[in-house]
């Protein structure tokens, strides 16, 4: 009896390793992690280089052929950071802001070899050079960052400009002061420059003058940087209940507007 019992459970072990070896032989091997990032192989700009940035932000179309080995390819960007040409107004907006484009859109092809487009905006009010590198992922989460000499090296687009041609318009302000609080120890007076409609755009703006009572003027802070826009003005430390009075000019890469006063307390 106990010789029956043991054959039976032989035989039925048998039985299960034969199924269980079955279905990994119908699964098949399993398929490797894809770790390859994608890769841009060429960037050209499709029409104009340089965008118009006069009346306020403009864009540049690039084309893009992107490859992924592992068919993957998710998402990208262009990105570019600015340097102001040496003819530019020096008290416009800085050397350094970052720009970028949208996410880029594929025209033809795959994802594992496929022409896409991106528009890449630069800011109103510049005139230079937009430095370009390149982000890329796919679905698998591989990461590629192809760095402005990278893109050279490839052949490709590194660059695109910005132009700015005339000067701001005078700027219409408006006035309020923010009192202390708790995240705020001190009276901030802040001035908002508003360009009329269909005037040349702004890249910062200056004070020419300011009252005593006004306090101490601040940077201005460049967009890029902050959520800030440089049509703004601070003055920290401003006197509790004293009328201040200010003249600002706005200015863009092609020179500064004429001056505009306000008062408030």
């Amino acid at each position: 009896m106990t010789h029956v019992r043991m054959r039976r459970t032989t035989l039925a072990a048998t039985a299960l390793a034969t199924l269980l070896t079955g279905a990994v032989a119908a699964a098949g091997p399993a398929s490797a992690a894809d770790t390859t990032a994608p890769n841009v192989t060429s960037l050209t700009v499709v029409g104009s280089s340089t965008a118009d940035a006069t009346n306020g932000p403009a864009t540049v179309t690039l084309r893009l052929r992107i490859t992924d080995a592992g068919g993957n390819f998710d998402h990208g960007w262009v990105e570019g950071f600015y340097a102001r040409d040496a003819s530019a107004h020096p008290d416009s907006a800085q050397s350094g802001l970052h720009g970028a484009s949208n996410w880029v859109e594929r025209v033809s092809g795959t994802a594992a070899d496929g022409i896409y487009e991106g528009r890449f905006q630069v800011f109103g009010g510049t005139r230079g050079v937009w430095n370009l590198a390149v982000n890329l992922y796919d679905t698998e989460n591989n990461y590629t960052y192809v760095t402005n000499s990278q893109l050279a090296a490839k052949g490709a687009v590194t660059s695109v400009k910005s132009a700015t041609t005339r000067v701001p318009a005078t700027p219409r302000l408006t006035a309020k002061v923010q009192y202390p609080g708790t995240w705020q120890p001190s009276i901030i007076g802040t001035v908002t420059l508003t360009q009329p409609a269909g005037t040349p755009a702004p890249s910062s703006n200056v004070v020419v003058s300011a009252g005593a009572p006004c306090g101490t003027a601040l940077p201005v802070t460049y967009p890029g940087n902050s959520n800030v826009l440089p049509e703004l003005r601070s003055f920290k430390d401003k006197w509790l209940l004293v009328n201040c009075t200010t003249t600002l000019r706005a200015v863009n890469a092609a020179g500064v507007s004429p001056s505009a006063t306000i008062s408030f307390r």
